[in-house]
């Protein structure tokens, strides 16, 4: 066996080596991009459509506890409407972790003013249940929550 043969094997081995492995991080640099630019976790992307699954109308009172929207599993927005009154909204998982309770008071959670329509983008607020109360007087919600 010719040791000078032997060695540009080695090389030439060697070579196709680096070039499988450069080929190889390209091409899994290039299928992590497009699967982040494809998944979704909660949120419309631009560009990717998106529609109403649900809509209803809910009566709120100043001192009741309504649940606007149960837990979902995936959407990609809600939209909640206001009519007379402010409204104050707790988004579950809540603050610490803690679902949202039947004793949501002034001042903790979020307030919606009256004759207002807010969309929330579920990549934000998530996808869990919601509740809320009026905040000084009774009032109509018109929700849709967006898949």
């Amino acid at each position: 066996m010719n040791p000078i043969n032997n060695n540009k094997e080695m090389k030439s081995i060697k070579s196709l080596m680096a070039v499988l492995v450069v080929s190889f991080m390209v091409v899994s640099a290039v299928g992590f991009w497009v699967l982040q630019t494809l998944q979704t976790e909660a949120g419309a992307p631009s560009g990717l459509p998106t529609s109403m699954a649900t809509s209803s109308t809910v009566a709120m009172g100043q001192a009741t506890v309504s649940t606007l929207f149960a837990t979902s599993t995936y959407c990609t927005s809600r939209v909640i409407g206001t009519v007379a009154d402010a409204i104050i909204i707790q988004f579950s998982p809540g603050i610490g972790g803690v679902y949202g309770t039947s004793s949501l008071q002034n001042g903790f959670g979020y307030v919606q003013a009256a004759s207002t329509t807010v969309a929330y983008d579920a990549g934000l607020y998530g996808c869990g249940a919601w509740i809320a109360r009026g905040n000084t007087g009774s009032t109509t919600l018109n929700i849709s929550e967006f898949r």
